[in-house]
């Protein structure tokens, strides 16, 4: 089940985007300027960190988690943070 938006966007603002895109197996994560994406359960214990490479998608699977609720972070170099729940 998807919770929030379908999609979390932060600005333009220095000449990049991080975007977020939930779907039923997992998250996708898009950064023009590389970063990195983060999932968290709802205790705020961090489950995964992964780096994402300038103008790449990382696709990270909720299959096999423990249901509840996750939050996803996406941090791009330039300091842009997306934000994003999903549930498992």
């Amino acid at each position: 089940m998807l919770e929030v938006n379908t999609e979390a966007e932060v600005a333009r603002e220095s000449g990049g985007a991080a975007r977020i895109r939930l779907r039923r197996d997992g998250v996708e994560a898009y950064t023009e300027q590389g970063g990195f994406v983060r999932l968290q359960d709802k205790t705020g214990r961090l489950i995964v960190s992964v780096g994402v490479p300038p103008l790449s998608t990382r696709f990270l699977s909720v299959k096999g988690l423990e249901r509840g609720l996750y939050k996803v972070e996406l941090e791009s170099v330039a300091g842009e943070i997306a934000t994003a729940t999903i549930e498992a």
